[in-house]
């Protein structure tokens, strides 16, 4: 799943892990919680940061409906968000400054 590459003007674009990770959490909880939406509307309307609007996303909302798992969230200047509510998830992420970035557990 995900809310795709970012139009011009607009400043996010989230994805949630699907298909063959199968990670911890059931697809349909990600489908109602409308997660990489919400995430990308906390950025555009409230001004959070990408991490800002993951972190409440995936440690609250996510949570408050039961629940788990994580997405990896880039926004508009590159800054790359990765939480998860699992005991793990398998995630990767690189970026023009030299991150370069791969992990499993917390």
């Amino acid at each position: 799943m995900s809310a795709g590459k970012a139009p011009p003007g607009r400043p996010e674009s989230a994805g949630t892990p699907g298909g063959s990770e199968k990670p911890v959490q059931e697809p349909t909880d990600f489908i109602r919680a409308a997660v990489a939406h919400e995430i990308a509307s906390l950025m555009r309307y409230r001004g959070m940061s990408v991490s800002e609007a993951a972190d409440e996303v995936v440690m609250k909302q996510l949570v408050k409906l039961g629940g788990s798992g994580g997405v990896i969230a880039v926004g508009r200047d590159g800054s790359i968000a990765m939480p998860f509510n699992s005991p793990g998830m398998l995630r990767g992420a690189m970026d023009s400054a030299g991150r370069f970035e791969t992990a499993i557990l917390k």
